[in-house]
């Protein structure tokens, strides 16, 4: 059981930092080989000349369409596939089905709060 809510909350917590926050960009960018794997520079140049708010996922999208950047810029795709790696420890189908509904649930829920109350200016 614990196991089942552990990968769970694993899911949904990478999920949301890989869509919703730059945190990824913003520590890649003092690691100057991971840095120019992932072309962080070119992002923030695109996005700052753009005037664009857009997050990573959308920004390797754009730039490389492809089946993979199409998996890890949908946050239903990954996180459907990151509970795939549950079934090889769980070693039940069932529970990760549930996890499946549950992460998708718990990842929406985080998102609308954080729009709702990250844009919110201190009363």
């Amino acid at each position: 059981m614990l196991h089942d809510i552990t990968f769970l909350f694993a899911s949904v917590f990478i999920a949301f930092i890989w869509f919703n926050t730059d945190a990824f960009i913003e520590y890649i960018v003092n690691i100057p080989k991971i840095k120019q794997i992932f072309k962080a520079d070119a992002f923030i140049e695109f996005r700052s000349k753009n005037n664009l708010n857009i997050n990573y996922p959308t920004y390797i999208m754009m730039e490389k369409p492809s089946f993979f950047t199409k998996l890890i810029s949908c946050p239903i795709c990954l996180l459907t596939w990151l509970n795939i790696f549950s079934i090889y420890f769980l070693q039940n189908i069932y529970n990760y089905f549930i996890n499946v509904v549950f992460s998708y649930i718990i990842y929406y829920i985080l998102s609308i709060l954080e729009t709702y109350y990250g844009n919110r200016k201190n009363i």
